[in-house]
């Protein structure tokens, strides 16, 4: 019971840390790639034309259910979507969590696991606000990831198999986004072996993993044909020029050098007085 509650307990800490610190660290303002994504479905969020496009498996579309929760809800708080992330890491941590309560991992590898988790090199996905599908792509991997570990040592249960089929679907085109192509590959590498390892122990019923190895590249191809199709969604009124053409039609770029120079001397001179 004590292991138990460290396997759990650090999870929890570790979710209330991240809290703490977007809470000191940030301020409820708009910025970063943030300002580009709430642009691209701000004013109406019931708004049909915005999901049903060509590249919608391409924009993760469970975005548009966070979305429509954060405007609708809290009248679109960016600490809102902050929060979601967090608790999208801490997910992730709980999922690992519990494979290491049935693994009987060690309490020592178990804690160094959870700093590699909550350590704050992931600080500009948890304060920029449009990490939080992400994180919750992370726990699912892992979750699929279990209920796989399951299957192949024989301790699934009755609808673990379906799950496998269906889990690829569900994380591919709903959550996954980019990362979907190598968590595709992943899958079918470890269908791959399990097969050959069958293959190699004589088990003539081996058909399991090349059915699996069909439900993750079904979705994987419908996200790529979903891609084949991506339309950016940029400022119409940029253009694409490079550096040094910009800086010459554009006067302000260069103009503001002098001015940066007169404050330092106004501050060296301040100084000096």
């Amino acid at each position: 019971m004590n292991r138990r509650w460290f396997y759990f307990g650090l999870p929890v800490l570790g979710t209330v840390f991240c809290l703490i610190y977007i809470q000191m660290a940030t301020v409820d303002v708009v910025y970063s790639d943030y300002i580009r994504l709430i642009n691209s479905y701000l004013p109406d969020v019931w708004d049909p034309d915005k999901f049903f496009v060509p590249d919608v498996l391409t924009r993760i579309p469970i975005n548009y259910l966070g979305r429509l929760i954060n405007v609708e809800v809290f009248g679109l708080s960016l600490l809102a979507d902050r929060v979601a992330g967090v608790l999208g890491l801490g997910l992730s941590a709980v999922m690992l969590a519990v494979y290491a309560g049935r693994k009987e991992i060690s309490c020592l590898w178990f804690a160094a696991l959870m700093v590699i988790v909550f350590s704050l090199n992931k600080w500009e996905m948890l304060v920029n606000g449009s990490g939080w599908a992400h994180f919750l792509a992370f726990a699912l991997f892992y979750y699929h990831f279990m209920v796989l570990d399951r299957v192949r040592c024989g301790k699934a249960g009755p609808k673990d198999a379906v799950l496998l089929g269906v889990l690829p679907f569900v994380i591919t085109l709903g959550v996954a986004g980019p990362y979907c192509a190598i968590y595709t590959a992943t899958l079918l590498l470890a269908y791959g072996c399990f097969w050959l390892l069958d293959l190699m122990d004589g088990k003539r019923d081996r058909k399991i993993w090349v059915i699996l190895g069909i439900c993750a590249l079904i979705p994987l191809l419908l996200y790529m044909l979903s891609n084949s199709t991506l339309t950016e969604d940029y400022d119409r009124n940029s253009v694409s020029a490079s550096l040094i053409p910009s800086m010459l039609e554009n006067r302000s770029f260069y103009q503001i050098f002098p001015q940066i120079l007169r404050l330092h001397d106004s501050g060296r001179r301040g100084d000096s007085g």
